[in-house]
């Protein structure tokens, strides 16, 4: 009897910290893809952003106001979407806080962050909006977005379409052939990533204990990618 193969699966938030820094461990990222049962998800109808209040605050104020100005807003719970490497054969998924269509027909891709600015904030919001027009959302196939990050400390970063460029492109699928591969991704252990890290000792030998741990080797689900 053959056994077929599992198709790895990872989110676009964690793709986003592996591509902004190179300090990263992957083999977190590689071990989830393949075991879907651990994987950080948020399913069954809840929004992720009710957890953070003042997150949830902007996010509501940013799409009331973009909706009084005649715009349609998209919100989270509309969002979720999943992209497949045309190589790799790996899938991602991701849900963007806002889309938004404006009045002339262009589309924004809008996410929202509460605290430290981190080059994995604007990296994930790139990663939307390439993958966005390439996924199984048929809305915005077609599209070239741009993109916003807005924080909560009344900071923006706007993303621009062009900056999706070809060297960004590349760097997306090396990240994705990476997790695809069969051979385990490299290990790069740290008192802080291994502090911030959802793996048990069990689950990873290189693991380096320090302070507690999350209870059975899985935080809570969390749509920030960390710094």
């Amino acid at each position: 009897m053959t056994t077929e193969k599992k198709i790895p699966s990872t989110r676009v938030s964690d793709v986003a910290r592996l591509m902004a820094t190179d300090s990263s461990c992957s083999h977190s990222i590689w071990f989830l893809s393949r075991h879907s049962g651990a994987l950080r998800t948020n399913e069954n109808g809840h929004d992720p952003i009710e957890r953070d209040p003042r997150r949830t605050s902007l996010i509501r104020k940013t799409a009331a106001d973009l909706e009084e100005r005649g715009h349609d807003v998209y919100p989270s719970l509309r969002n979720a979407f999943e992209a497949r490497g045309s190589r790799s054969g790996a899938r991602l998924k991701g849900r963007p806080d806002l889309i938004v269509r404006g009045t002339d027909g262009t589309v924004t891709v809008y996410d929202v962050r509460e605290g430290e600015h981190c080059e994995a904030d604007e990296m994930q919001v790139r990663l939307y909006m390439y993958l966005l027009p390439r996924s199984n959302h048929g809305l915005w196939r077609g599209k070239r977005p741009d993109g916003c990050v807005l924080y909560t400390d009344g900071t923006e970063r706007q993303v621009e379409a062009h900056e999706v460029d070809e060297e960004f492109v590349e760097r997306v699928a090396v990240v994705m052939r990476q997790i695809a591969s069969d051979e385990p991704a490299g290990h790069k252990p740290s008192a802080e990533e291994c502090g911030q890290c959802v793996l048990t000792g069990s689950d990873c030998s290189k693991r380096i204990e320090s302070g507690p741990q999350p209870a059975g080797g899985v935080a809570p689900g969390s749509t920030s990618a960390s710094c």
